[in-house]
């Protein structure tokens, strides 16, 4: 492989007589490739002017250019298609929005007293695991503190923070 440095050094003459080396392989199925990428940059360049001009002219690749490869660009037959399966895709993806949709539940109390009594419930229920909460914190606090005196007990200057 050439270093980039020596690539950009390469004359023109010098490319030529790289090219007519025989000893170098060619892959094989390599024209066939070339040609097909040739077309499609080809069909994107004409796509990109007819996108540009304002008049609503077809553009369509010269058939010299479409080797036997391209034959899905020529056949048109997507553009009958293509529209009919967006829609489809565009129904099934709001269905599912719609179906997946979560609703809105009714009311599991008749009785507001009933209701409230649930509330309170709940509250305490959440108050008592809050205090729990509470008390175990405490109790790190003071395992914290005891850790805290025996480091300082060691350390003859305090610790500067």
């Amino acid at each position: 492989m050439i270093p980039l440095n020596e690539l950009e050094a390469i004359t023109l003459s010098e490319l030529e007589a790289i090219g007519r080396d025989e000893r170098l392989e060619i892959p094989s199925g390599l024209d066939d490739e070339l040609r097909g990428l040739t077309a499609l940059l080809a069909f994107a360049d004409e796509s990109d002017d007819a996108s540009r001009k304002t008049s609503r002219s077809k553009t369509r690749l010269r058939p010299s250019l479409m080797p036997d490869a391209g034959l899905a660009l020529r056949d048109k037959a997507w553009r009958k298609w293509l529209p009919a399966a967006a829609s489809v895709a565009v129904l099934l993806v709001s269905g599912a929005l719609l179906i997946g949709t979560p609703k809105r539940p009714a009311d599991t109390f008749s009785d507001p007293a009933e209701a409230y009594a649930m509330l309170e419930e709940t509250f305490s229920l959440m108050g008592s695991k809050v205090q729990r909460g509470v008390e175990l914190a405490s109790g790190a606090e003071t395992v914290v503190e005891n850790v805290k005196s025996k480091v300082l007990g060691y350390c003859p200057q305090p610790i500067e923070r």
